[in-house]
């Protein structure tokens, strides 16, 4: 078997349903790049609906079996995929380099309780089908992109503010150093000083945008170039959330005292900002992937 596939963990509760149809679904369309493996914090089966409309699809995953995740703690994972809430949450430490991402996706056998025939029961099974396989066509780059928002996310809830969650997952990756980030973005947070201006969040993903993308010069077009990017941010963030600033955002305006005492009070700082950061970086990562393969396609002209 060919060492320098990465070996990826499917992880769900009972290895039943969807962490199944992941396992074979990477089988199926990454097996020159992918290692797939799946289990569950428990064993529920395979679940025969799963199955049905695997098939249904050209994928056979009936040879899989159902099994507990420490059957495969000898193994050593590059990624561990947990799939559902539950196996997020109950998620075991894996030794070595494995990196955990969530990537949760909608249970179908409890959605399909009720159902009171056939073509309903199925509906779930086959739109969950349809959306693992959308995630696994976009592996293993998507998993990068997973781990970044991940970071962010358990960045800001160890303390660090929503810019230096944003700005130091990327910068660390751009060749900047990660003390050198979180004191450069340490600024930014609460809107800007806690002066609830342009989020945190936004302004971490500026100065992502500007270490990427920006050229040091006075050069009139590269200054509009990466003022164009900030705008193009912006845009996709106002477009998801309303607006950029702080104040708005929160519906409370954190340069007040009184009203800094009553965000804290209500939690809006747990409940709403990791959205915001979770917001900033998967929009990150889509311009970046964008300008990823605008690069690949000039380079291919070029090379013709």
């Amino acid at each position: 078997m060919n060492s320098t596939k990465l070996k990826v963990l499917f992880l769900c509760t009972g290895n039943s349903c969807r962490s199944q149809m992941a396992e074979g679904w990477a089988r199926h369309l990454k097996s020159d790049c992918l290692e797939p493996f799946s289990a569950g914090i428990e064993t529920h089966g395979l679940n025969a609906d799963a199955v049905r409309v695997m098939a249904e699809v050209g994928v056979d995953i009936s040879h899989q079996r159902s099994k507990r995740v420490e059957e495969l703690r000898d193994v050593p994972f590059d990624y561990v995929v947990t799939v559902c809430d539950h196996a997020q949450e109950r998620c075991p430490i894996f030794r070595g380099k494995a990196k955990v991402v969530h990537a949760a996706f909608d249970d179908p056998p409890r959605l399909a309780a009720d159902a009171r025939t056939d073509e309903e029961r199925l509906a779930p099974y086959r739109r969950v089908r349809d959306e693992i396989k959308s995630f696994v066509m976009g592996l293993p780059g998507s998993l990068s992109s997973a781990e970044h928002v991940a970071t962010a996310l358990a960045r800001f809830a160890e303390g660090f503010n929503c810019a230096q969650a944003v700005f130091s997952v990327y910068a660390e990756h751009l060749g900047f150093d990660r003390d050198m980030a979180l004191k450069l973005a340490a600024g930014f947070g609460g809107g800007m000083g806690c002066m609830a201006a342009t989020c945190g969040a936004v302004t971490g993903a500026f100065m992502v945008l500007g270490l990427q993308f920006a050229v040091a010069t006075t050069d009139r077009q590269a200054k509009e170039a990466i003022y164009a990017r900030i705008r193009e941010f912006a845009d996709r963030f106002k477009e998801r959330n309303g607006s950029v600033v702080c104040r708005e955002l929160l519906d409370c305006d954190i340069s007040n005292p009184e009203e800094l005492k009553r965000a804290k009070a209500s939690g809006i700082f747990t409940t709403l900002c990791p959205k915001f950061v979770q917001d900033a970086c998967e929009i990150l990562e889509e311009m970046r992937q964008s300008s990823a393969n605008e690069s690949q396609q000039i380079e291919g002209k070029t090379r013709r």
